[in-house]
């Protein structure tokens, strides 16, 4: 609690003048003078000043011209200045619970593996209206870097597509922030903030007028320390942002801006370790005396056989005796516990998470600092803004990003398991100093996905207002806006995964070495021994990001002196994409009858030229050792113009909102988008189509008691048309693995090669995707309100319908109604499959009952895990000047979600039923907090003290996430995975403007 202390002690001194100045009341300030300032181009920027409390009044997320909120139909949620002040948030993960029909991604239908990859992967990802999305955009440039709030004015959340915003889109919603503008008024925040868990943020704003009217320049820097309640994980923000707005002319602005930092992520996963040791612990924790090489282990001991021949590390363990990295072939190591799978299939393995503190607590995450993403970025985006006449503007704009984008995956997350060292010796026969200590391993890898962009837009807009001129007939025809845009955007992306090595073997590198022939004996694994009593748990940072990286015709790295040379090599083969899109777009908003109806029309298309590079692509480019090459070198377009994909689309948004009264509104929109699909293929090698998504919105607005309560309640669909959806490795089971293996042992029994390409073996296929469409409905609700000028107040909440799934698999089902016939061939079944013990027969069986899982899951809606309704509640009361508390804030918040679904029972078949449903209760979490403000300084320092305290109900509560069926002939519910929210955490920030 050091830096928790240290910003409470410094808030407190800081305020050390409190004796010579009066208290003042938090009342909103008043909106900037007009001269104070910089000249604003009304269609392409928010006034400032228009928010008032929680209430946002005006919106660029609906035409991408300022609008008022209430001539909107389609759905959005904007987060205000003071609300984001009273829930401490910094960024759009902060703010997650807060949206409508919105929650966190971290349960889908066709997670498999319980790895959490999702959420290594992206940034920012969450569930809603029937969907997930990552859709992230800043200043309407969508890019892979999380947005925080030091230099954001406002975060937008619109849900469902929006053809205007975002032709090419995600159906279920986007998130979009706008970057700070310097304005015409010198001006300073610096904001301190910390936790008990000793996470730290300092951000510094300030703004600063060269000459008055004419150059104004703006810094906004971020220095962040971020510690998870998962521990020991932590993160890193290193972020500045330099805007300058330079005015020339009256009617013309130029902005600059300029973003760059490092930003190092980690992957919280958001449940408990996996229990790999109450088996053997209740079988009373035998050991096995000498390693033996028999294939199974003593029965009755719940021991199993170590099932990795590569060496092992111990040299970043927490706990233990360090011993010398070496192979454990022929130990054993503690079993997973025996109770069925059930559905889902989780990696075929039996786990389930452990929950017993006095064998691990049950927040330490052996994860820990081993598995994060890290950022080194630059941002450069310029604009210009011109007024040619009164009513016709234009704006031309480009912004470039560079991404160097690693991502580390020091700790796989379905070997997040904790095992127990069950070996009274080493395989050398020497003692081992671990025995029956608990431990957990796993191998690592790095994703190295350096991403370039440059995105040029030109937008024109105009206002005809026929109500202001001309003869009285003429005003029927109302008002109207419209714009109209042109953009491209070049993008190139390079992914390059690779696994760990042991490279010493000198053999290795003086032969060649054909495809895919890197034993697994050179795979090397880490091993982190845990002592609860003495807090070592959870893995510490490693330099897992440093080790030597090997592409073809890399020099080989200096020997360690351990003997163990590890390197990441870049042996499956990397990829790379490039893409031009070119969009166009026009949009149309009409006003009439003096402003009570409201139309809006948008139309857009998109084209785009896509080239790609798969790893087949990549395999001539291996060189002698059966390395491949970096694809940073090579420029798709050139190498492998064949690839080329050329799509096109066409989008369009309607909208309507008639303002009947003057407290009562009606509203419609409906959008399309699309994806473009330039690479993803089905099992057969064919390029899927486009996948498109269509939403409609239907609902009323009230604007109650003087508009100081502004209501909405909406009736939406959503749907999407040919969605991509990996079928490769589902909760069903595994297609992928099962039946290449087979016809790769067909191929070694007949001597016959075909067997090893498509359409048999689908490694060349070049992927194991399909289409699906998929339809959800529900209402949404928001309620905004000021009831006392003391008083704030807003509440959303949501009610999902069912949603389905239609036309999932048709492809992949189609391909096995044909080809396992030819599988089961008598003359074969007998074979054993390469990398294990199985016969043909064994994997033959796998896939059928893998595809009778994955019929009866096929009409299923991605979201079927999310809850059935969901309510958020944020408020806060500041007392009044004439109150003996003046100065004094004090304010709540609530999440309650409905119970969700959490697994599904089977038949006597032991196959899937979906009519069997098993449930995880409704929960609620609570915040609060107190805000203190008041004037320093002779009055001119606003400073704002106040305590978080974040789930104030909740210390170490577990939620259920995953429930299977016993298969004890009763469909009885087996709780096996649970969930974890963040527990009671307390949180201080200090803020001072001048």
């Amino acid at each position: 609690m050091k830096t928790y202390c240290t910003l409470a002690f410094l808030a407190g001194g800081l305020a050390a003048g409190f004796a010579q100045v009066a208290p003042t009341t938090s009342a909103p300030s008043k909106p900037a003078s007009a001269d104070a300032e910089t000249i604003t181009l009304s269609p392409f920027q928010v006034e400032a000043g228009r928010e008032q409390g929680y209430l946002a009044t005006q919106t660029l997320n609906g035409t991408r011209l300022k609008t008022d909120l209430k001539d909107i139909g389609s759905a959005l949620t904007i987060f205000t200045e003071q609300l984001l002040d009273d829930l401490a948030a910094h960024n759009i993960n902060d703010v997650l619970m807060f949206a409508p029909n919105t929650d966190p991604f971290v349960n889908r239908l066709s997670e498999s593996r319980v790895n959490g990859n999702d959420l290594l992967n992206n940034p920012t990802i969450y569930v809603t209206r029937g969907g997930s999305t990552t859709v992230v955009s800043q200043d309407f440039f969508t890019n892979s870097i999380p947005q925080d709030r030091y230099n954001s004015e406002a975060i937008t959340f619109t849900r469902g597509p929006n053809s205007i915003l975002f032709g090419l889109g995600n159906p279920a919603g986007a998130f979009v922030s706008s970057t700070k503008r310097a304005k015409n008024q010198t001006a300073t925040a610096l904001e301190f903030f910390g936790d008990e868990r000793d996470s730290y943020r300092v951000a510094v704003d300030h703004n600063q007028v060269i000459r008055k009217d004419l150059l104004s320049v703006r810094y906004n820097g971020v220095y962040e320390m971020t510690r998870s309640y998962r521990y020991p994980s932590k993160g890193n923000h290193r972020r500045q942002f330099f805007t300058a707005t330079f005015t020339p002319f009256k009617r013309t602005s130029i902005r600059l801006n300029y973003e760059g930092g490092f930003i190092r992520q980690p992957a919280i996963r958001p449940w408990p370790i996996f229990d790999g040791v109450s088996a053997w612990l209740a079988a009373g924790s035998q050991m096995l005396s000498t390693p033996t090489p028999t294939p199974s282990k003593p029965a009755g001991t719940n021991i199993a056989n170590y099932g990795s021949a590569g060496p092992v590390s111990l040299q970043f363990s927490p706990g233990g005796t360090f011993v010398p990295i070496q192979k454990r072939q022929n130990e054993g190591l503690s079993a997973l516990p025996t109770y069925a799978t059930g559905f889902p299939v989780t990696s075929g393995a039996n786990l389930r998470s452990l929950v017993n503190p006095s064998l691990y607590p049950t927040l330490a995450s052996s994860l820990s600092d081993t598995s994060y993403r890290r950022n080194h970025y630059r941002i450069y985006s310029a604009f210009i803004e011109q007024q040619i006449t009164r009513d016709f503007f234009v704006e031309g704009a480009i912004n470039r990003l560079t991404d160097d984008r690693h991502v580390v995956d020091g700790f796989i997350g379905n070997a997040d398991i904790l095992y127990a060292d069950v070996n009274r010796q080493l395989p050398s026969g020497a003692p081992n100093p671990n025995a029956g200590k608990f431990y957990t391993e796993s191998n690592m890898g790095l994703i190295v996905n350096p991403t370039e962009s440059l995105a040029k837009r030109a937008m024109a807009s105009y206002d005809l207002d026929l109500t202001r001129q001309g003869p009285a007939w003429l005003r029927h025809f109302g008002r109207h806006r419209a714009a109209a845009f042109v953009e491209q955007v070049e993008s190139k992306t390079f992914n390059s995964n690779m696994r760990a090595w042991d490279i010493t073997s000198a053999a290795r590198f003086s032969t060649p070495n054909a495809k895919y022939n890197w034993p697994t004996s050179d795979l090397i694994a880490f091993r982190y021994y845990y002592d609860p009593a003495a807090d070592k748990v959870g893995n510490p940072g490693s330099p897992f990001a440093n080790f030597p990286i090997l592409y073809a015709n890399s020099p080989l790295p200096p020997a360690d002196p351990s003997g163990v040379t590890i390197a990441y090599v870049n042996t499956n083969g990397p990829s790379a994409n490039r893409s031009e899109i070119t969009t166009r777009a026009f949009a149309l908003q009409s006003s009439f009858w003096q402003g009570r109806l409201i139309l809006t029309n948008g139309f857009r298309t998109d084209r785009s030229r896509a080239w790609s590079g798969t790893a087949a692509n990549f395999e001539p480019f291996r060189d002698q050792r059966g390395i491949t090459a970096d694809p940073r070198g090579f420029d798709v377009r050139t190498a492998f113009p064949a690839s080329l994909r050329e799509r096109d689309g066409h989008t369009s948004t309607r909208g309507a909102v008639l303002h009947a009264l003057p407290w009562l509104s009606f509203a419609y929109n409906t959008s399309d988008n699309f994806q473009v699909n330039a690479a993803t293929r089905n099992v057969y090698g064919d390029l899927l189509p486009n996948p498109k998504g269509r939403g409609s919105d239907y609902g009323i607005k009230l604007f109650l008691f003087e508009q100081k309560l502004v209501f909405d309640l909406m009736y939406y669909t959503n749907e999407t048309v040919d969605k991509i959806d990996p079928v490769a490795i589902t909760t069903a089971g595994n297609f992928v693995d099962n039946v290449n293996v087979a016809w790769e042992a067909i191929a070694g029994i007949t001597g016959d090669n075909k067997y090893r390409s498509s359409p048999y073996d689908s490694r060349s296929a070049g992927g194991w995707s399909d289409s699906t469409s998929t339809r959800s409905t529900g209402w949404e609700f928001s309620a905004t309100a000021n009831p006392t000028k003391q008083w704030r107040l807003t509440i959303n909440g949501s009610k999902r319908s069912t949603a389905s799934t239609t036309a999932r698999g048709v492809n992949i089902i189609a391909y096995l109604n044909e080809y396992l016939p030819i599988l089961r061939n008598p003359a074969w079944q007998s074979a054993t499959t390469p990398g294990s013990t199985l016969t043909v027969a064994d994997r033959v069986a796998t896939i059928q009952t893998t595809l009778n899982n994955f019929v009866a899951t096929r009409n299923l809606p991605e979201d079927i895990y999310a809850p059935s309704w969901s309510v958020n509640v944020v408020q806060t009361y500041t007392f009044a000047r004439e109150s003996r508390l003046a100065g004094f804030s004090l304010g709540g918040s609530m999440n309650a979600r409905g119970k969700s679904i959490a697994g599904f029972g089977e038949t006597r078949t032991d196959i899937f039923d979906p009519d069997l449903r098993y449930y995880a209760p409704a929960f609620e979490n609570f915040g609060a907090w107190i805000t203190y403000q008041r004037k320093l300084f002779s009055n001119r320092v606003d400073w704002r003290l106040q305590l978080n305290v974040r789930n104030v109900f909740d210390a170490y509560k577990i939620y259920l996430n995953r429930a299977v069926d016993a298969r004890d002939g009763r469909n009885t519910q087996a709780n096996v995975i649970y969930r974890l929210n963040e527990p009671r955490t307390f949180a201080l920030t200090s803020a001072f403007k001048f």
